[in-house]
């Protein structure tokens, strides 16, 4: 541990024996306190025991695992976490928000400053990215748009154009393509050196002069095949093609209908602008199900998002790891 950091607050909130000791590897000055002193002085300042929840939540976060922080944050008290969100350590990983439930999602959107939202949008796909833009505040939408590249402000701009239950409201930006009279050395080439290409994608879009999708080759056939051969040559027909008009249901269907992994999505005048996966189809079956069930079962729309995911103490203690 470096100066000002601590050692063994753990077990002054838990009231145990410690997990690990501590050795100096050099003359050092050391604050010591006991638990009762530890409680009163929390109980004296409100946002030293905030600085001191949000240590506590990245420790426990390392423990166990980015899987699970979205539970942690979600599980803390509303007054805590708003303590968290105000002091000037907390930065949420962008990731992680994406994955809490709706209603805690609101309550820290609506408490984020708009750097720490601009922030957040820039490092999200572009689904992800157009679902917290459309729960935003207007003025506040206004002024993280505008933070915003040029080209991102474009696109979210004209994403939530869009009706809400559209497949363009689902569909990622994010993909890559490439001219049908390419080679597969070209492509390769082209794969390695663009930097602004999607960080992972398994297929590859084939298109034409006009940039209207007419196939896709799967990126290990790219990586297997020779280097002269022509894109075209290679490539599989795309038994369909999604509207950005379709309705979110519909896209569904068709997923399942013609067993779709992914679809690309194209505007009215049938050029490639976008991409839905499998993952995204699901997401939004299963959103739309649970909805219409707890419906049937007479719960209220606020309550659809609310958390029902306690998570245990005993199963975070089983995977702390000693500190040093």
């Amino acid at each position: 541990i470096e100066a000002g950091q601590c050692i063994g607050e753990l077990s002054l909130v838990r009231s145990m024996a410690r997990s690990c000791s501590g050795r100096s590897v050099g003359e050092s000055q050391i604050l010591i306190i006991d638990r009762d002193r530890f409680l009163q002085i929390l109980k004296q300042d409100t946002e030293l025991g905030s600085k001191l929840s949000w240590l506590l939540l990245k420790r426990l976060s390392r423990m166990v695992g980015p899987e699970q922080q979205d539970v942690l944050i979600e599980n803390l008290n509303p007054d805590t976490r708003t303590k968290l969100i105000e002091i000037e350590s907390f930065n949420i990983e962008p990731e992680i928000f994406i994955e809490l439930n709706e209603s805690v999602q609101s309550e820290v959107l609506q408490l984020l400053s708009i750097e720490s939202l601009t922030k957040i949008i820039k490092r999200l796909e572009s689904d992800n990215a157009i679902k917290i833009l459309e729960n935003l505040p207007k003025n506040t939408k206004e002024q993280v748009l505008e933070k915003l590249p040029p080209k991102d402000k474009f696109l979210f701009q004209e994403g939530l154009s869009y009706p809400e239950d559209s497949a363009a409201r689902i569909m990622q930006r994010e993909f890559t393509a490439v001219p049908s009279n390419w080679t597969v050395g070209q492509t390769i080439d082209y794969l390695r050196e663009d930097k602004d290409l999607p960080e992972e994608f398994l297929e590859i879009f084939i298109v034409d002069n006009d940039f209207k999708p007419i196939g896709t080759v799967p990126s290990s056939r790219v990586l297997r095949t020779a280097r002269d051969l022509k894109m075209n040559s290679i490539m599989r027909e795309m038994p369909v093609l999604i509207s950005v008009n379709m309705d979110k249901e519909e896209v569904g269907l068709t997923f399942e209908n013609y067993n779709l992994v992914s679809a690309g999505v194209v505007n009215k005048e049938n050029k490639l602008v976008g991409m839905i996966t499998a993952d995204d189809v699901v997401t939004v079956v299963q959103e739309e199900a649970e909805e219409d069930t707890l419906r049937l079962a007479g719960v209220g729309d606020e309550e659809i998002t609310d958390s029902v995911m306690p998570v245990s103490y005993t199963h975070l203690r089983a995977h702390e790891t000693p500190e040093h």
